[in-house]
C-alpha cells in the first residue's frame, strides 16, 4: 500500500461516518494495514478510497 490515510481522514473524503469506514474495512472494500510505531493506528489505502469516491461520482 503506497498512500495512506487514516480512518478519520477516509471518512472526510467519503463524506460518512468512520464506523462507515470500519464496516468498508470489514467487508474488504478498502485496503488496510495496522500501523505500529510508539502506538498502533488503522491506516487505509489512499487508492481504495479514490476508488470508491470515483465509483459513487464523488471525485
Amino acid at each position: 500500500m503506497s498512500s495512506q490515510l487514516t480512518v478519520a481522514e477516509a471518512a472526510a473524503l467519503l463524506d460518512v461516518p468512520t464506523a462507515e469506514v470500519h464496516r468498508l474495512i470489514a467487508t474488504g472494500r478498502v485496503e488496510h494495514q495496522l500501523a505500529c510505531s510508539g502506538r498502533c493506528e488503522l491506516l487505509v489505502s489512499a487508492e481504495s478510497v479514490e476508488a470508491l469516491r470515483s465509483a459513487a461520482g464523488r471525485a
